[in-house]
């Protein structure tokens, strides 16, 4: 509302839909990591979906690792910095076995007690979808 000579905003009435990181936008309840793959730098001038992420971290994180791994010629766009460490937030565990971070989980054979895993699905060009063994580590720390 208007308060005569500033605007207020209640809390509550209006949720935030940009974000203050590159390539993420509020989606529903999640957030919406995409890209742009512009053609005056020899791309193919589309926008490319990294998928919806439970926060603005994790979708700023997809952005992040795609433009590093598949468009090294725009890193000054990126979030951070090639090798940032990020704050990775928790998931909720799902059963025996899980971890309280996602992609991470109780490695039952013999070796190191953690393994992180990626499901990498069609958006992702593969088809059948496949999960990508990250390693094996000895705390679940270090596997997130």
């Amino acid at each position: 509302y208007d308060s005569g000579d500033e605007t207020v905003v209640l809390p509550g009435l209006r949720r935030k839909k940009t974000s203050e990181y590159y390539g993420v936008t509020r989606r529903g309840k999640g957030w919406l990591a995409r890209i742009l793959r512009p053609a005056r730098l020899g791309f193919d001038g589309k926008i490319f979906l990294l998928g919806t992420h439970p926060t603005e971290l994790a979708a700023a994180r997809a952005v992040d690792l795609y433009i590093h791994e598949h468009m090294p010629s725009l890193s000054a766009k990126a979030n951070f910095p090639p090798g940032h460490v990020y704050v990775i937030a928790p998931a909720a565990p799902k059963g025996r076995g899980s971890s309280k971070y996602y992609g991470v989980t109780r490695n039952r054979g013999v070796g190191a007690d953690w393994r992180a895993q990626i499901k990498l699905g069609k958006k992702l060009g593969y088809d059948p979808p496949t999960t990508k063994n990250l390693g094996q580590y000895s705390t679940e720390l270090a596997a997130a």
